[in-house]
């Protein structure tokens, strides 16, 4: 398991974890590690940005001030942990190369169901962002302590 700010950013086996690094914490972490062998080269990924306290987690996923990774969603939502084919990873950035946005032949968006079409104003990533949104705030609200 790999934890950042006190939160599981991924987990899976040793074998998993090592060979395929799949969060871009992860991703940096190995790079960091030296190398038994000098002809096993990896790039080294330098971080940037402030880490931030973990007293005081920044919105959104707690690794985003350093991803460069980073995008719309990563900053105001939290991700959850998603199966993977058994190694479990939270970050937006993975779900989306996973499951890409597929666009038509005509290079329009997807729509949200069959029959339903998207204004001609809404961006390239646009649905997406709303749909994990969306799925934020339900379980916000499903977990949320009823006093």
């Amino acid at each position: 398991m790999v934890m950042y700010l006190g939160r599981c950013v991924e987990k899976g086996t040793k074998d998993q974890i090592f060979n395929n690094p799949r969060h871009p914490y992860t991703q940096a972490l190995l790079s960091a590690t030296p190398r038994l062998n000098p002809d096993d080269r990896r790039e080294r990924i330098k971080l940037t940005g402030e880490l931030p306290s973990p007293l005081n987690p920044p919105p959104g996923c707690a690794f985003n001030a350093r991803c460069r990774r980073r995008f719309g969603p990563c900053t105001q939502l939290q991700p959850q942990l998603k199966d993977y084919g058994g190694q479990l990873v939270a970050c937006f950035a993975v779900d989306q190369d996973e499951n890409p946005q597929k666009s038509t032949p005509d290079g329009a968006l997807p729509v949200p169901w069959p029959g339903a079409s998207l204004p001609p104003w809404i961006k390239p990533g646009a649905y997406a962002y709303c749909r994990s949104l969306c799925h934020a705030l339900r379980a916000f609200f499903v977990d949320y302590p009823k006093k």
